[in-house]
């Protein structure tokens, strides 16, 4: 399987965005104070004015850059110098950068108190919130806390969004919401379960998609089940029962017909007769034979099934089909399902004779197949161009047809629940996609499936933009692998590698087959180094530390003194 990275990345981006001025440079560096500052006092009259306008209790910040009994001279963030006197008890040193309380202003004496880090923490919260209208208590104080530590505004709008959003969803992790404010996506009942489910590492659409697999197979069970059970109960002579019974008969047609539908939509068989989707978004969907995907056992157990329901039957156009193909050894899933639900819908007699599908596993082997054939990823759809994108895009418009039209009322409530999770976390990625780069990559290989995740650590806009430097994660869940972490640094035409293997085998096993990935990214001009090593419990990768929250400053209160104020 070959997946470029280069290639991969491009899709996901979007070239457009505000120019910005590479030669451009913005300091906010503080001047330049000489070591000798006791010699040559600083012109403190400008600095001085601005803290004599403060009263008791306010508060400022600046750098110690002299002391003397108790007398200190500080240096503000915008340059200026001030003297004012340490009350008693304080401790501080030459160099340190404080936030330093205002005790008492007189035109004698200014007299200044430094705020310990939880100090200055509590004066922060009490001011923010008595500036918004709020009052001091545990939860506000926590939301408060909970912006600073992300280097949020606290000022009145932002506070309000956070208690209000927190007030509508009380079970929300208060990190969760402010997370979601911060990327500027919608705060949603879907949007809190999908970003918590990623949190725990319970995001995969692979996963989702498989569980699928399971739930269709157990429909079509249920419907052989109940229509045999039906068979049985027939020669029953009672109104209530037969009553019942005919309930249940049509109940069974109905999910016959939908089952039908759904193989239909996925393979496109209705309205697109193996052509190209109406949207153009990719070629129709390929059906491998199915001596590809069943055993020889469970082939002829197929052929056990259908050979003597045909003999019953001669003229039954589905029987026919699945006769035919499988004498010319041309049957497919698609042919295969599509014939079967539709042999249900029109004959639900034969319904009983078909139980022995379920009870070899036929079915769930076919069904799975369906869903990889269907809704997953292959390499030649990675490699096309724009490919990633154009799979979810088919992949939602599929499961919204399978979930309009009233549809969804009659599919099976943990189906229907399986369907929406699938569709919330696509529009979850695509709301974090306009800010990071991040998508996952269900990849369907010839005898096995991978899922992946691609990471990409670089501002969106220098993305667009074609930045010179690159770093990403590429996580991936092979099924005889195990999980691989590939971490990525380009830089130009260099690039380096280090790969986190979960065991020495698999290291002896890259390293066997390195060179082959050296030469094909050579061939491409590219210069390249790798490393590789085991993956440690410590360097588990966590989807909300290490990229959502990746950088974000840990110590940031100081930061938000000034502003309060304002």
């Amino acid at each position: 399987m070959q997946l470029n990275l280069n290639s991969i990345i491009h899709q996901l981006t979007n070239s457009a965005g505000s120019a910005v001025d590479k030669n451009a440079q913005t300091s906010n560096a503080a001047p330049n104070v000489s070591n000798n500052v006791q010699n040559v006092q600083p012109n403190t009259s400008t600095g001085n004015a601005l803290l004599q306008n403060m009263l008791a209790g306010d508060t400022f910040t600046g750098k110690v850059i002299s002391i003397k009994d108790s007398m200190a001279l500080l240096m503000l963030a915008g340059g200026d110098f001030v003297n004012a006197h340490i009350s008693n008890g304080s401790s501080v040193s030459i160099g340190q950068n404080l936030t330093f309380l205002v005790e008492q202003n007189t035109q004698q004496n200014i007299s200044i108190k430094p705020l310990t880090m939880n100090e200055q923490q509590a004066f922060l919260i009490n001011k923010a919130l008595d500036a918004a209208g709020y009052s001091l208590n545990d939860s506000n104080i926590q939301i408060v806390k909970e912006l600073i530590g992300m280097n949020m505004p606290i000022d009145a709008a932002m506070i309000e969004k956070m208690i209000t959003s927190a007030n509508e969803f009380p079970q929300a992790n208060l990190k969760t919401i402010a997370n979601l404010i911060r990327l500027e996506m919608p705060i949603t009942q879907d949007n809190i379960m999908q970003f918590e489910a990623y949190s725990n590492y319970q995001n995969s659409i692979s996963s989702e998609l498989n569980t699928m697999g399971e739930q269709f197979s157990q429909l079509f069970t249920n419907i052989i089940g109940n229509e045999a059970a039906m068979q049985n109960s027939a020669t029953a002579n009672n109104e209530v029962l037969a009553n019942n019974l005919a309930k249940l008969q049509n109940f069974n047609m109905q999910q016959a017909s939908m089952l039908n539908d759904i193989v239909n939509t996925l393979y496109q068989n209705t309205s697109y007769q193996n052509t190209t989707y109406q949207s153009g978004l990719q070629e129709a969907v390929l059906s491998q034979p199915l001596n590809q995907v069943l055993s020889d056992e469970q082939m002829q157990t197929l052929e056990n099934t259908i050979h003597p329901l045909l003999s019953e039957s001669p003229d039954n156009e589905q029987l026919q089909t699945i006769s035919n193909a499988l004498g010319e050894k041309s049957l497919t899933t698609n042919q295969l399902l599509s014939n079967l639900t539709l042999l249900l819908k029109n004959n639900p007699e034969f319904a009983s004779k078909l139980s022995t599908l379920g009870e070899s596993s036929i079915m769930e082997k076919l069904f799975s197949q369906m869903i990889n054939e269907t809704m997953k990823l292959t390499p030649a759809d990675v490699a096309k161009e724009d490919g990633i994108k154009n799979y979810y895009k088919r992949l939602k418009q599929s499961l919204e047809k399978l979930t309009s039209d009233g549809r969804e009322s009659a599919l099976p409530q943990e189906l229907s629940k399986s369907m929406n999770e699938v569709k919330a976390n696509i529009d979850f990625m695509n709301d974090l996609n306009k800010n990071m780069t991040y998508v996952q990559i269900p990849i369907q290989l010839k005898n096995s499936e991978t899922n992946g995740e691609l990471y990409v650590f670089t501002n969106k806009k220098a993305l667009a933009k074609g930045a010179d430097n690159i770093s990403a994660m590429l996580h991936l869940d092979m099924e005889h692998l195990g999980p691989i972490d590939i971490y990525v640094r380009l830089q130009n035409k260099n690039v380096s590698t280090n790969f986190c293997l979960e065991s020495e085998e698999l290291l002896d096993f890259v390293y066997a087959h390195i060179d082959k990935l050296d030469a094909r990214l050579q061939a491409l001009g590219y210069s390249t180094s790798f490393e590789m090593k085991l993956n440690e419990p410590e360097d588990k990768f966590d989807f909300v530390e290490d990229f959502v929250e990746k950088d974000i400053s840990k110590n940031s209160t100081s930061q938000f003194i000034l502003d309060i104020r304002a």
